[in-house]
């Protein structure tokens, strides 16, 4: 099944039921666990009816603020629609999801890189005022 091989392509492990659809998931089972945006918690359900086909796609993100899951999910829709309607090859959908979850993996790196410079300015604060309250005792006595 081409939609099977596509996810199986792009990273996921997919699998068929018995219900006429696809399943497809990749990722841990939880966005705080999420150390890269390729673990990130993603879904893909690929269903056929009477020659209808419904796609649902979704990146659960927490609390990060990520600019790029649209893109990604949408270039995952996307590819499924070139592949299965238009029939094209799928080498050209494969490397479009793969730019997008390229892209989502540039924003969910800096969104890591500013929580990080945030803490260690905190840090990085603090460590300062002890050492003004030290030098101002010092001074006092």
């Amino acid at each position: 099944m081409l939609a099977t091989a596509f996810l199986r392509d792009i990273g996921f492990t997919a699998h068929s039921d018995e219900h006429h659809s696809v399943i497809g998931r990749r990722g841990k089972s939880g966005a705080t666990y999420a150390k890269s945006a390729d673990q990130l918690p993603q879904n893909v359900r690929l269903s056929y009816d009477r020659g209808r086909v419904n796609v649902a796609v979704s990146v659960e993100t927490a609390k990060l603020k990520l600019k790029n899951t649209q893109p990604y999910a949408l270039a995952i829709a996307t590819g499924l629609e070139r592949i299965l309607a238009h029939l094209e090859p799928m080498d050209e959908s494969v490397m479009t999801a793969r730019q997008a979850a390229n892209a989502l993996s540039e924003d969910f790196r800096s969104r890591k890189q500013f929580r990080l410079g945030l803490v260690l300015a905190v840090v990085g604060v603090i460590v300062l005022l002890l050492f003004g309250c030290i030098i101002f005792a010092i001074a006092m006595s």
